[in-house]
């Protein structure tokens, strides 16, 4: 179609999830799939045999059998890498400004550090006062299957915090804002959303967004604290969060 470049074949779904089955994908279905063919074979059988059939144990046994070496196949198929659990605690340090803590999760991999563990810890390094001297340059890593791939992880949950932190708080609202829009608001990127809209003086567009997390049940208390800093911006400068972004330490 002229004035596009989304594939004819895929215009009218390019703006749904994707869902679409994928040969990388196949190892998450079959799970499902095995469960539906039991559902089928159940059926027939019962149909089959008759009411014997269905006052029988051997159903019990097969139903937990089923359940059982789905668990164990989601289990020994599912994401273990060693460098995804310590992205992802490194993260969880970050969000509670424990930087000691990340520093400390990194020198304990055992695995080759990614480029995300590397610049997560560079910027932890930073905010420990190491300086820019201190950042360990990051390995390239090869492309490889997409489930695996950093490009999206990079952009939606390590580009967001160490932008923030770095003070580049435009760039951290950006990746928040474009991922939110692709795949819908998320809890994560509401919060860095409301703290950069802090961060750039934008206080009604902080609140629109606060007020969002304060209609969750698990997130309330969070946004209440955070509107302190709402209705009241002064006391942003006795936050030892905000006041560890470059940004307002420089406006001051």
């Amino acid at each position: 179609m002229p004035g596009t470049t989304v594939d004819n074949n895929c215009l009218y779904v390019k703006g749904l999830p994707e869902l679409m089955m994928k040969g990388w994908d196949m190892y998450l279905w079959i799970p499902l799939i095995a469960t539906s063919l039991l559902l089928v074979i159940l059926a027939a059988t019962q149909k089959l045999i008759g009411e014997k059939f269905k006052s029988s144990k051997g159903v019990n046994y097969l139903t937990i059998a089923c359940a059982v070496l789905t668990a164990v196949y989601v289990y020994s198929a599912g994401q273990k890498s060693e460098q995804l659990r310590a992205t992802v605690l490194m993260l969880y340090h970050i969000d509670h400004n424990r930087w000691d803590n990340v520093v400390n999760v990194m020198s304990r991999v055992k695995e080759q550090p990614d480029y995300n563990m590397t610049l997560l810890n560079n910027t932890a390094l930073i905010k420990l006062g190491g300086g820019a001297n201190s950042a360990i340059k990051p390995r390239n890593t090869p492309d490889g299957n997409p489930r695996k791939n950093e490009s999206f992880t990079m952009t939606a949950f390590v580009q967001v915090p160490v932008n923030y932190h770095l003070g580049k708080t435009n760039q951290s609202y950006r990746w928040a804002m474009e991922h939110s829009v692709k795949y819908g608001k998320r809890v994560y990127f509401l919060k860095y959303m409301v703290k950069c809209a802090l961060l750039n003086d934008e206080f009604k567009l902080a609140k629109r967004y606060n007020n969002l997390l304060m209609s969750t049940m698990f997130h309330r208390n969070w946004a209440e604290h955070y509107n302190r800093y709402i209705e009241n911006p002064e006391l942003m400068k006795q936050s030892q969060e905000f006041m560890s972004i470059p940004k307002l330490i420089l406006a001051d």
